[in-house]
């Protein structure tokens, strides 16, 4: 056997990492959830494994029916170190468990529920697949602040949920109320189908700027998350995307460098929140940008040479030295929609560079009030055009919504304009 794809773990500031953290819902009405408590439920010091590595057994005892579908955390003793789920309970002095932690073995540690505790050297063990996580786990992680200390890859598993909350599972925090990961100089990576909510992730990583706090590489989804960089180290990043992935009412921000870089892909961006960086968005791949908030970079987006459609509705791009650098380039397959979008009071709302004809792209209803509105010809404005003053709450303190009476509520495109639709 091996942990099973129903297992529910926590996370705490206040847990320990060697706790079992973990536990497998049987539902047959005598199992209890320790997971969800600051210390163990037992420890153990004199485990010994029988030939198969599978029955643990203890002279001091202490387990309990209510412990079956429980997590213990082994270590020492010659085993095998890990997370193991207790299948069956034969008496007070022994248990079974999912997998072999090693045949004959003895005075080996062992805990038996209590909540995890993500800062420190067995954070990576705790999320592999070898003796942590298995596919479809969800991991509730409550708030506070977890020094991570070590390179975080989640390579081998798909599919792991990681839900923060801030009193009780499945409410929704927001700000600092969100768990705060700190990275430091380290880097997180995900190369499988992770999917988060609620998470903020910090650090001061410096490596190349491909390289970020956190690194979404396959099909990852995320969800009121911040992703930031605080390195005084210039030209660093944030976020980094290889692969396809979507982000929905997150923030990203690094202090001197790229808050987004997008090496391939084409990712989704939904609401999100971009903000007081070098660079707000670096390089291409972003397929869909809906409802965003680009804000005080000294470029907005730089979209270059990415070779697929981009789609930019809704958005916002505000306070920028440059708000948008558009390389309109022959050699990519490149058709570029931009409508109902925000450039203001931008030194330059648009740089526009390359030699491919502005016909093959559609830009109108955006509302322009910049300095200058655009640089180049490759792209123009549009027919529909919207150049007053946006009127937006209070920029300044990050409130960029729009009244009904404003120009760029009135003009920008309705879908009844059109015979496409009628809502």
């Amino acid at each position: 056997m091996a942990l099973h794809a129903d297992t529910v773990w926590e996370v705490r500031t206040t847990g320990s990492q060697t706790n079992g953290g973990g536990f497998h819902n049987r539902t047959d009405g005598t199992s209890v959830d320790y997971s969800q408590q600051d210390a163990a439920q037992l420890s153990l010091t004199d485990i010994a494994t029988d030939a198969a590595g599978t029955e643990v057994s203890s002279t001091t005892g202490g387990f309990t029916a209510a412990m079956v579908g429980n997590i213990i955390y082994l270590v020492g003793g010659g085993a095998t170190a890990g997370w193991y789920e207790i299948t069956a309970h034969s008496d007070t002095n022994t248990v079974t468990i999912d997998s072999s932690a090693g045949a004959n073995k003895s005075s080996v540690t062992g805990k038996v529920g209590g909540a995890f505790l993500m800062a420190g050297s067995n954070t990576a063990e705790f999320f592999s697949a070898t003796h942590g996580k298995a596919a479809g786990n969800i991991i509730h992680i409550k708030t506070g602040t977890y020094a991570v200390g070590e390179t975080l890859t989640f390579g081998s598993v798909a599919g792991l949920l990681l839900i923060g909350y801030k009193t009780t599972r499945w409410d929704t925090p927001t700000e600092n109320d969100r768990p705060t990961i700190n990275m430091s100089s380290y880097a997180g990576s995900s190369s499988q189908a992770t999917h988060m909510r609620n998470l903020i992730w910090t650090g001061t990583q410096n490596n190349a700027a491909t390289n970020g706090v956190w690194k979404s590489s396959a099909q990852g989804v995320y969800v009121n998350c911040k992703f930031a960089n605080t390195t005084a180290t210039a030209d660093k990043t944030a976020l980094v995307i290889e692969g396809n992935s979507i982000f929905i009412g997150c923030e990203m921000t690094s202090t001197l460098g790229q808050a987004v870089y997008v090496i391939s892909g084409n990712s989704k961006f939904l609401f999100c929140y971009i903000h007081d960086s070098v660079t707000g968005v670096s390089n291409a791949g972003i397929h869909t940008m809906y409802g965003c908030v680009i804000d005080t970079c000294t470029t907005g987006a730089n979209f270059t040479g990415n070779g697929t459609i981009e789609v930019c509705i809704n958005n916002t791009i505000y306070g920028c030295g440059t708000g948008i650098v558009e390389d309109v380039d022959t050699s990519s397959a490149q058709e570029i929609v931009r409508l109902n979008n925000i450039i203001s009071d931008c030194t330059t709302g648009l740089n526009a560079t390359g030699t491919q004809e502005d016909i093959r792209h559609y830009v109108d209803f955006n509302c322009w009030n910049n300095t200058t509105d655009i640089s180049g010809d490759q792209l123009k404005k549009g027919d529909n055009v919207i150049e007053e003053d946006p009127e937006m709450t209070s920029p300044a303190t990050g409130n960029f919504s729009i009244d009904n009476d404003s120009a760029a509520s009135n003009e920008g495109l309705d879908c009844t304009d059109y015979s496409g639709c009628n809502v």
